[in-house]
């Protein structure tokens, strides 16, 4: 299965296109929303925990976003 990630600028319309997606006959588990924040605060996590090269390549990328 492949995962596909799709950004929106507004919240409302990421709701809406989940819910358009879910008429549509899509799986309620495949089309989860993680906001903004949710997003970064596990990337900060991962980035905490995991102290390897590719760790250290995106901190400062995360580190700009908050």
């Amino acid at each position: 299965m492949m995962t596909r990630v799709v950004g929106f600028p507004d919240e409302a319309d990421a709701l809406r296109v989940q819910q358009d997606l879910a008429a549509g006959g899509y799986d309620a588990a495949d089309c989860t929303l993680h906001r903004a924040r949710e997003v970064i605060a596990a990337a900060e996590r991962n980035l905490r925990n995991h102290d390897g090269f590719l760790a250290r390549l995106g901190g400062s990328d995360v580190e700009s976003l908050t």
